[in-house]
């Protein structure tokens, strides 16, 4: 079993002729594109360290919980956000939930956050803190993606 113990907020825009073309920019303009992406379920390691960067090597496998949204329709507003609680002892899990959506990114934030705390409670895992990254953009005349994970490494 892959065990991590630094995790990393990231997120970004991308913009591009494709819907995987916005999707590949935002990846990199986060910081995560020349890694080979494993989507992961919801869960913070317990001892897990925030870090500035993610490190690894690029064409490395980076696990992240991520959400993302593309579109294509000029003048809409879409989002992205991830946010993790922190446990108060830190020897417990934590829990990552990811949104997107066509809100702003306050609602966003709220939402994600709302849904950490649920997941946290269910759990009976008291929270020390809750992080959160958001994304968002108008879509122009390209495709636009929104992007916002948590790497953990």
């Amino acid at each position: 079993m892959l065990k991590t113990n630094r995790y990393t907020l990231v997120s970004s825009v991308g913009t591009g002729s494709t819907e995987l073309n916005a999707f590949d920019n935002a990846l990199c303009n986060a910081g995560v594109g020349n890694y080979n992406l494993i989507k992961v379920s919801s869960i913070l390691p317990p001892m897990s360290n925030e870090e500035e960067g993610v490190g690894g090597v690029g064409g490395g496998i980076l696990p992240i919980a991520y959400g993302s949204k593309t579109g294509h329709e000029k003048g809409t507003q879409i989002v992205a956000a991830v946010a993790v609680g922190i446990p108060q002892n830190p020897e417990e899990i934590g829990v990552i939930m990811e949104y997107s959506g066509s809100e702003n990114e306050e609602q966003a934030e709220f939402h994600v956050k709302e849904m950490v705390r649920e997941a946290m409670n269910n759990r009976n895992i008291i929270i020390k803190d809750i992080k959160c990254i958001t994304s968002s953009c108008t879509v122009n005349s390209n495709f636009c993606c929104v992007f916002a994970g948590i790497a953990l490494w």
